[in-house]
């Protein structure tokens, strides 16, 4: 039977500058989303992707804020998703391969006033080929930082197997980058990835986490 998708994309997040016990890795680690209001708005760029398989992502998206404690805060978010050609390059051949794009912002003039001092959005995307049974690879990892109004104080960017520890996936720090890509060619069962960036002043932090996992 030909296997379903059901990607999960997970979280816009943010933190600040505030002194914490912890490290930022191990605190995006351990960030549980929480049931909320937020509008999620889901784009197919690809014609062949079901309704279904669009509603589950919408279902699974969390984007929010995070706050020292833990607690978590959804905003709105937009998410892309599109099925690339199968001669796509991948460590996988001869499979599909699918794109997924979340983005989110933080406004400190927004009716929320989740923030005081910063102006931001970012985009994180990963690629991922839906090998066989749970050899599923991580093809890309890129993303995006906008920063009109504030001040990054880090950036970090994380990828790896999904049922694992996040403390275990592989960390790259890309700092107040406008930018960033890599190119695992990993190995994974359920291919994740996730955004962290912190603000100056600011009490909370971004977070943008995707991950794809594929049921048999």
């Amino acid at each position: 039977m030909k296997k379903k998708i059901i990607s999960k994309l997970l979280t816009v997040v943010v933190l600040g500058s505030m002194v914490f016990t912890m490290s930022m890795s191990a605190f995006a680690a351990q960030v549980t989303p929480q049931k909320a209001e937020a509008k999620v708005e889901v784009i197919a760029l690809s014609e062949d992707i079901s309704a279904t398989t669009l509603n589950e992502i919408s279902n699974s998206v969390y984007a929010g804020l995070v706050y020292p404690d833990g607690t978590t805060v959804p905003i709105d978010s937009v998410v892309t998703v599109e099925k690339l050609p199968s001669t796509f390059k991948s460590s996988v051949e001869s499979y599909d391969s699918y794109a997924v794009t979340l983005s989110g912002k933080v406004v400190s003039d927004s009716a929320d006033k989740n923030t005081s001092h910063t102006n931001a959005s970012a985009t994180l995307k990963m690629i991922w080929t839906d090998g066989p049974q749970w050899n599923n690879s991580i093809d890309e990892v890129s993303g995006t930082l906008d920063v009109i109004k504030g001040k990054v104080v880090s950036g970090k960017v994380r990828y790896g197997n999904g049922w694992l520890s996040g403390l275990q996936w592989t960390e790259r720090d890309v700092g107040s980058s406008s930018s960033f890509a890599y190119y695992p060619g990993m190995t994974v069962q359920d291919p994740s990835a996730d955004y962290s960036i912190t603000f100056k002043d600011e009490i909370v932090s971004m977070y943008l986490k995707v991950s794809a996992n594929i049921l048999q």
